[in-house]
């Protein structure tokens, strides 16, 4: 039997994970909502060496694909996180439609933009200048019901998260960027900064990715502060802002909430299907950021 006919561009997703149980990551919950979302769904194992392969051996799902990814280090190597950029081009590469919908390991989106999604990314396929879709953020801060601020977040505000599938388009830095490349462009004068990669053109909507990479309770986040921080900072720039570098410095870390508002909804509902077993699970451990956080 072939595949179904449907009457919009088909969707890749693409995510990528190392070390997700160990790390603390939600990664199963990530996954979930790009199940619900996309034709297919393309994860990246970045060598992992817990129980996260034998985590991701149990969607049973056809279409999910695991490839496998790299990871060359155990600290951090000077290059800002650009190991995460790599394993997502090695998905990426992967990816065999049209257009590509990328979801960190600790991001969801919301099914609610679903039908939104497939009209904006029909439109903008339309239209061979437009490379991606800019969503908007929710940074949730301690816990499922306290985000960042918009106006003064330290975190990105909005970010490219669909893309069109072209060989010349590799994600950048971090993970958080993406540009080209294959252009015959001068070197050296790109290295001076005279000349750059053309830009990718997208266009904006209201459509939001929902950030959960700090909703652990206090010791728990300081645990994988451990294991994430080595990834983007030197163990001086770590110690020097008071970071664990080993398991014995590890003590429960609080983020102050001077940027951070209480006004999102409590409704299980308001947050994507995939997490809401996870909330209720944290929610009977009885972390209450209200009472224990530095204020």
């Amino acid at each position: 039997m072939g595949e179904q006919i449907i009457d919009r561009p088909r969707i890749s997703g693409l995510t990528s994970i190392h070390n997700g149980i160990q790390r603390d990551y939600p990664f199963m919950e990530a996954i979930g909502c790009l199940l619900n979302i996309c034709d297919e769904v393309v994860v990246v194992d970045a060598a992992s060496t817990d129980n996260t392969r034998d985590m991701l051996n149990t969607i049973q799902d056809p279409k999910m694909r695991v490839v496998d990814g790299k990871w060359k280090r155990p600290r951090f190597e000077g290059d800002g996180g650009f190991i995460i950029a790599e394993n997502q081009n090695i998905g990426y590469a992967q990816c065999k439609y049209p257009w590509v919908l990328l979801l960190q390991a600790d991001e969801g989106l919301h099914e609610k933009y679903k039908e939104q999604l497939y009209k904006t990314i029909t439109e903008a396929d339309k239209d061979p200048a437009i490379q991606a879709i800019r969503f908007r953020y929710y940074h949730f801060w301690g816990c499922y019901t306290i985000r960042q601020k918009d106006e003064d977040t330290f975190f990105y505000k909005e970010s490219c998260r669909a893309f069109r599938r072209t060989p010349h388009l590799r994600s950048t830095g971090d993970g958080l960027g993406w540009d080209y490349q294959g252009f015959p462009v001068d070197s050296q004068r790109q290295e001076r900064g005279e000349i750059r990669l053309p830009c990718v053109r997208d266009i904006k909507t209201d459509m939001y990715i929902y950030h959960y990479g700090y909703t652990h309770e206090p010791m728990r986040m300081a645990k994988r502060q451990l294991y994430v921080g080595g990834v983007f900072h030197t163990d001086e720039w770590l110690v020097a802002h008071n970071y664990p570098i080993t398991e014995d410095q590890v003590q429960p870390r609080y983020f102050g909430l001077e940027n951070a508002t209480p006004n999102f909804p409590c409704s299980l509902d308001a947050h994507p299907a995939p997490w809401r077993d996870r909330i209720i699970r944290e929610q009977k451990e009885g972390w209450i950021p209200e009472q224990l956080w530095c204020l």
